[in-house]
């Protein structure tokens, strides 16, 4: 048996200032303005991991996480943010991933996780609204050498998001094959795969006038459970080659 304890943290404070894009006077853009824009920001994230392996072919981790970032856009003189906006962001995952290792040849990774984000915007120092949502995952990641000169793996992660189309579950699979030769000099390649991303809180919440500003009403006024994930499938097909020891090339067609 083996234990071990990971830990680390960081914390960093910045101040940016910049001239904010002028499009036209519909966006509060003006001669007057200087666009002297200023933010203020302290972000800091800190992460424990207790790895424990009970016997050769198994190893555990399990993370405790927690993602905090605070953004502050003052009312700077001459400037096109007239009133102060404040930004807060808070993310606390709890992870969980096995690495099971059958022989020389074959291993699968698997694990189940938890998110926790909480978002509060205070627009003009008139209030703030505060929103959250989870998302739980389970994935798995399966490699394999098929044989002498094959190799392949074979995964899938199955995602359920507490708010994105009103609870909605979404999965992604991939899959890659390849061939190293002998010497070593030639690999073909191959992968197909699928995916998904789930909108922000502000994506929900704000971009589409969901839940907390819909009270002015207006045509842009969606559900909370409006905006749903969105869903991708790639594939790509390749060969590496090494010519010489100073010469190497990596020609690879993705769509």
């Amino acid at each position: 048996e083996k234990l071990e304890l990971i830990s680390n943290a960081r914390v960093s404070e910045t101040y940016l200032q910049y001239d904010a894009t002028c499009v036209s006077s519909l966006f509060g853009c003006s001669s007057s303005y200087d666009h002297a824009e200023e933010a203020d920001g302290v972000e800091s994230s800190t992460n424990i991991s207790l790895i424990y392996t009970p016997i050769p072919k198994l190893t555990n981790k399990f993370t405790l996480a927690n993602t905090y970032i605070k953004r502050i856009y003052a009312a700077a003189p001459n400037s096109k943010n007239t009133a102060q906006d404040n930004y807060y962001g808070d993310r606390y995952a709890l992870l969980y991933q096995g690495n099971y290792n059958f022989n020389l040849d074959n291993s699968i990774v698997f694990g189940l996780e938890r998110e926790d984000d909480q978002m509060g915007f205070n627009k003009d120092a008139a209030g703030r609204i505060d929103s959250s949502s989870h998302i739980t995952s389970q994935y798995f990641d399966y490699q394999s050498r098929i044989t002498k000169n094959i190799y392949g793996t074979l995964g899938a992660r199955f995602d359920e998001h507490s708010l994105a189309g009103d609870g909605s579950n979404e999965d992604s699979h991939r899959a890659t094959l390849a061939y190293i030769s002998d010497d070593k000099s030639t690999k073909l390649k191959s992968s197909y795969g699928t995916g998904y991303r789930f909108p922000s809180l502000y994506e929900m919440l704000y971009v589409w006038n969901s839940r907390n500003n819909c009270s002015g009403g207006g045509s842009n006024c969606k559900d909370v459970d409006y905006v749903t994930a969105e869903n991708s499938t790639s594939y790509d097909i390749g060969i590496e080659k090494s010519l010489s020891p100073n010469l190497f090339i990596d020609l690879t067609y993705f769509n």
